[in-house]
């Protein structure tokens, strides 16, 4: 970093990270004369007025990295940084979505001054402020500044101590709006979820994380309230000691606040910056498709995590690690390894060549891809300190752009291609490998790889690594800690709800965030059991010769990949075993052609995900 000429320069690493940076300018005493946020957003900031306000406003806090949803935990990634009502500088946020911990940086941390804070004694001049951007003053439900300064932000327009980017604003008190209101129960959209740490209203949903504040007794102490409490600061003074912000307290928790109130400015709390003119800079989203390379280490689970992510352009990842869909930790993690990779194809792949690296730190798993992007799937697992593992995810890199669609049938969008598909079923000629997909037991979570040549049985698809052994039985704890061992045995253990069966997704479920295993009932006459009724549905077209089924208007194809046997031997591969959510349901396709209903549950099957 360097100045010169009335500039300052900085410089990246050539591996973007997402994160947050304070940098200041000093004199030759040095003494702070200004400083800056610098923002660095995992993915990409979408702007809307969510009917709740006249101005489109950023769909995450100042200093969030990530957006959070109404769908799954807010991840501390989307809480973003805290501010003293009127201040350009920013406090961390917490370190985690409970605890109230101040965020790790790798500069001093906030501080205020000693003495009762139910006096002056403790407030900050501004002069003290702009020289110290991590002092905090502060009085008891009063002001941090000494004298009083209620121009620090304002309503009729944006200030130099406002702290939001280039053509956006802390936003001004609009009463007349929902997002001004006096009750935000009443506000179309309305949520609140205390399991989730998030609050949300308006059409579509404006997502707010319940992200604490700064008690303005002893800011200095850390992050009050967090998940569970919010206040989201307008540019609107009450008073010379108050202003307004959007107060919500989680009501389970005891909370009655969902409005528009007064609080003091030595409160730090969260800002959610509003659009102001046509300059707003939006930075441009991270992971443009085509190969191109991602920088910066992005979280696949922060909009839900999953069994499997996908990954569509060269980078570095992260994820938690959480069992499948829940906040469950997988256990003390020592290490992170690759199992396996594979092309789905008969030839095997370089190690390294479609997972690069991967390590484990403070609760993720952080992998990269080789800067030149190839289409494949890969398993990851993390290990205890004796080398048993605690959880694995798959990892899919389609080679083409996954779409959904109902195709007539289905009482959901269901994807295009099966679950490890790196191409859609090929509807002219015959379908080739990497269409086929990978195959999975009956409500296990870990995939197998299926044939390497369409039409080929026993020609397992090839791998860096060891991706399928048999063994005469496994317990369902065993299955996690083996994730490549076909369980001979495992329809006389695995439990009836493994996968859900017709209720809410798993957390065995294979599928990626959004989509899970179909409940047979949301499968149409497909899943009905009966080859009258498959035969008679629209488009159906068994086409032994070229290796699918296509069914459906418009139609989908089902490739014919066959499946693995419960007693080891592959199957042909003229057939196809296409699970459901319930035990051993979906669909059996086999010569004639003929449909069953269900399969044993041993069987190494085919899953098409639904959506949610």
């Amino acid at each position: 970093m360097a100045y010169a000429d009335g500039f300052i320069t900085f410089a990246t690493p050539e591996v973007l990270l997402p994160g947050n940076a304070v940098i200041a300018a000093k004199d030759a005493n040095d003494v702070i004369l200004w400083s800056w946020h610098i923002w660095v957003p995992a993915t990409e900031i979408v702007n809307n007025t969510y009917s709740l306000y006249s101005l489109p406003m950023m769909d995450r806090n100042l200093g969030a990295l990530v957006a959070a949803t109404a769908t799954a935990e807010a991840p501390v990634e989307s809480y973003g940084f805290l501010y003293q009502w009127g201040r350009k500088d920013p406090f961390p946020g917490p370190a985690a979505v409970s605890g109230s911990a101040f965020a790790k940086t790798s500069g001093p941390a906030p501080s205020q001054l000693s003495g009762d804070g139910a006096t002056e004694a403790c407030k900050i001049t501004l002069e003290q402020s702009i020289q110290n951007p991590l002092l905090m003053g502060r009085m008891n439900n009063k002001g941090w500044i000494t004298p009083a300064n209620n121009e620090l932000w304002l309503d009729e327009s944006k200030t130099i101590y406002d702290p939001c980017p280039p053509g956006y604003r802390v936003p001004a008190r609009d009463a007349e709006q929902p997002l001004h209101g006096s009750d935000y129960t009443a506000v179309t959209g309305w949520t609140e979820s205390k399991d989730f740490h998030i609050f949300g209203m308006g059409d579509p949903v404006a997502v707010f994380p319940f992200a604490g504040y700064l008690d303005d007794y002893d800011p200095a102490s850390g992050v009050a309230k967090n998940g569970l409490r919010a206040l989201y600061w307008t540019a609107h003074k009450s008073d010379d000691e108050t202003a307004y912000g959007m107060n919500v307290r989680e009501t389970t928790s005891g909370g009655n606040a969902h409005k528009l109130g007064s609080a003091g400015k030595s409160r730090g709390a969260s800002v959610r910056c509003v659009v102001v003119n046509e300059d707003a800079i939006v930075p441009p989203t991270p992971t443009e498709g085509g190969g191109e390379v991602v920088s910066s280490a992005i979280d696949l689970s922060a909009q839900g995590t999953a069994n499997s992510y996908i990954v569509t352009a060269a980078g570095n990842y992260t994820f938690k690690t959480v069992k499948g869909n829940s906040k469950e930790s997988v256990g003390t993690v020592a290490s992170a390894e690759i199992l396996w990779e594979t092309e789905n194809t008969e030839t095997a792949p370089e190690a390294g060549s479609i997972i690069a690296s991967v390590s484990y730190e403070e609760g993720y798993v952080t992998f990269s891809t080789p800067e030149t992007l190839k289409a494949g799937n890969a398993l990851i697992a993390v290990k205890d300190a004796e080398g048993t593992i605690l959880w694995s995810w798959h990892i899919w890199i389609p080679k083409t752009a996954i779409e959904a669609n109902t195709y007539g049938f289905a009482s959901r969008p269901i994807m295009d291609r099966n679950l490890g598909a790196l191409i859609a079923g090929e509807s002219t000629g015959a379908v080739t490998a990497p269409a086929q997909g990978l195959l999975y037991q009956w409500g296990r979570k870990d995939p197998f790889t299926g044939t390497g040549v369409a039409g080929q049985r026993d020609n397992y698809a090839k791998v860096a690594g060891e991706a399928l052994s048999f063994v005469a039985s496994l317990t369902a704890d065993e299955a996690v800690a083996n994730p490549t061992q076909f369980s001979k045995a495992w329809d006389t253990v695995v439990p009836d709800t493994a996968w859900g069966a017709d209720a809410a997704k798993a957390v065995n479920d294979p599928c990626p965030a959004g989509y899970r295993v179909p409940a047979v009932s949301e499968m149409g006459d497909l899943f009905a059991g009966s080859g009258t009724k498959a035969k008679a549905m629209a488009g159906w077209n068994y086409d032994e010769s070229n290796f699918r089924i296509q069914v459906g208007e418009p139609a989908t194809v089902f490739p014919h990949m066959g499946f693995i046997n419960n007693d080891g031997s592959y199957s042909r591969a003229t057939r196809h075993m296409l699970w459901g959510a319930a035990p051993g349901t979906g669909a059996y396709i086999y010569e004639g052609p003929g449909v069953s209903g269900s399969g044993n549950k041993a069987r190494g099957g085919s899953v098409r995900c639904i959506a949610e």
